[in-house]
Formats: C-alpha cells, sequence, structure tokens
C-alpha cells in the first residue's frame, strides 16, 4: 500500500511539474493581463493535483510511517 501510494505521488508531482511549466512558458509568452480560458483550466487542473499531493504526503505524517532518507554520513 506504502509503495503504491508513492508511485502515485511521485506521478502526480511529475504531473504537477509539468502542467506548472507548461503554463508559466504560455504565460510568458502571450504577455497578455487575462488569462484563456485553456490557462484558467490548467491553473485547477494545477490546484487539484496540489492538493492530492499534499493529502498523500500528510498520509504518512498521520497514520503510516513516515519516509525515511538512507543515512548518509557527515562530511567532515
Amino acid at each position: 500500500m506504502n509503495a503504491d501510494r508513492q508511485k502515485a505521488l511521485v506521478s502526480d508531482t511529475n504531473k504537477l511539474l509539468r502542467l506548472v511549466s507548461e503554463l508559466n512558458s504560455e504565460i510568458a509568452a502571450r504577455h497578455l493581463d487575462a488569462l484563456t480560458p485553456e490557462q484558467v483550466h490548467k491553473m485547477s487542473e494545477i490546484e487539484k493535483l496540489a492538493h492530492s499531493v499534499k493529502e498523500k504526503m500528510s498520509a504518512s505524517v498521520r497514520g503510516m510511517p513516515a519516509f525515511q532518507l538512507p543515512f548518509q554520513p557527515a562530511h567532515n
């Protein structure tokens, strides 16, 4: 179950990054004060994905074991 949630989290995060990058490029290229309907739709998708990622991340804090980074020795 944890592995499935992790896969979904990675997938959602990658999609979120792609949508944000696309939207940023579209807005920068147009130089307009108003957004197109497609851009508004993309913003809605970004908001939903961000909420989903937040919920999946907080699930590990509430009831699941927290993700721990592998041990890395300190460099002196």
